[in-house]
Formats: C-alpha cells, structure tokens, sequence
C-alpha cells in the first residue's frame, strides 16, 4: 500500500514556475502579467538582475550545498564513532559549524537583498 501511495504521488501532474538563481523571470515567455509589470531591468550591476545579485545566489548555492554536506559528512561521523569521546566532539562541532555557516548564509543573502533593493 506505502508504495502505490509513493507512486501515486510521484506520478501526480504539479503546476510549478520555474526559478532559476541566474536569470529570474523571463518576461518573454512569461504569461503571468503582474509578475512582469514588477519586473525591472534596472541596473546592470545593481539592479535586482544585476552582476551582484547574481553573484550572490551562485555563492549561496555553492555554500549551502557544502553546508548540507557537511551536515551529512558530521552525521556520519557521529554514528560511526563508536562511544569515542573525541570522534563524538569532532562530529558535533562539524555539524554545528555547518548550521552557522547556514545561518550566515542566510544573513548574508538577506542583507545583498536589502541594500540592492535600497539603491
């Protein structure tokens, strides 16, 4: 039963728009009106499309995909460290770092956002 539910799932049609970290939204091919209307191109550099911007969301991605891995390579540690003290630590401080290299992700992302938006 759990794997029919799994296939019924998987195999159900969803309606998405794609996000692509790069280029944003294409008006061209966009057929949602509002979402062009506030869709500027602004500054090259600065602009909500800019370099910066852009930048950005490339370093966040690469980031928080070693972050994530991280996270699994600390698990891992974790459970195979056998009661030693010492492996038990170092696991624990490789996912803790991992957590606030996220976090400071985040902040960093969020502040770009804000002052790109402010100029």
């Amino acid at each position: 039963m759990p794997v029919i539910l799994g296939l019924i799932i998987i195999m159900t049609p969803v309606a998405a728009q794609a996000f692509s970290p790069f280029g944003g939204v294409d008006c061209s091919k966009a057929s949602d009106s509002a979402v062009c209307s506030e869709h500027s191109s602004g500054n090259p550099l600065t602009g909500p499309d800019g370099v910066i911007v852009k930048a950005a969301n490339i370093v966040a991605i690469i980031a928080g995909i070693a972050a994530v891995i991280l996270i699994i390579i600390g698990g891992l540690k974790y459970v195979t460290s056998g009661g030693d003290s010492n492996a038990v630590g170092s696991a624990k401080n490789t996912v803790l770092y991992a957590l606030v290299g996220l976090v400071v992700i985040a902040v960093a992302k969020i502040l770009i956002t804000f002052v790109v938006s402010r100029l």
